[in-house]
């Protein structure tokens, strides 16, 4: 009989020792599943959504009773389902406005070299609206300003060449006039 009550004592004591542990070990997962909360508030409030999930998906697995941590991952899933979304449409806009933007290099280099200078500014102009940092449609629109006036200079030089032809001509049919008339006058003198 000592020894039946020795062992239901020694039996008491290990079950005092396990729920003591027991009590310990929720005592010491209820302060981790808070520290995990407010690290999680905190980096959710940072908007680090990627640790802050991990967090309450770690708190979550040692409180699943409180759908604190839970419904803060639903509603970091659909943060990121958002941020991915407007990403991929920035880079669709990106993609479409690069795109535009070649096509307008691309035009407006053709319409240089066909020597259509006012459009191809024009085509410089809009491409530089688009990517004001950069630096080959400054060049371009340099190069072609510079073109339009050498185009306009020679425009001039050619124009003030047929005035002078013209002139030349108009000189030389007033010669021949005044000839032509000295001529007659000689010839009525003459008789």
């Amino acid at each position: 009989a000592d020894r039946d009550a020795s062992s239901h004592i020694e039996l008491a004591k290990k079950e005092a020792e396990l729920e003591k542990a027991r009590q310990s070990i929720a005592q010491q997962n209820e302060r981790t599943y808070k520290i995990l909360l407010a690290t999680a508030d905190s980096l959710f409030t940072a908007k680090n959504y990627i640790d802050a999930k991990n967090s309450y998906s770690e708190a979550t697995r040692l409180n699943s009773k409180d759908p604190y941590p839970a419904d803060r991952v639903r509603e970091i899933n659909d943060l990121l389902a958002e941020q991915s979304r407007l990403l991929a449409e920035k880079q669709k806009q990106q993609a479409a406005m690069d795109s535009n933007y070649g096509k307008l290099l691309l035009q407006g280099d053709h319409l240089f070299n066909d020597k259509e200078y006012q459009k191809a500014l024009a085509a410089y102009q809009e491409a530089l609206t688009l990517k004001p940092q950069e630096a080959y449609p400054k060049e371009r629109i340099a190069k072609t300003q510079a073109a339009i006036e050498e185009q306009k200079r020679q425009l001039a030089a050619e124009q003030e060449r047929r005035d002078f032809e013209l002139a030349q001509q108009n000189d030389t049919a007033s010669v021949s006039r005044k000839d032509s008339l000295f001529m007659q006058d000689s010839l009525r003198e003459q008789l």
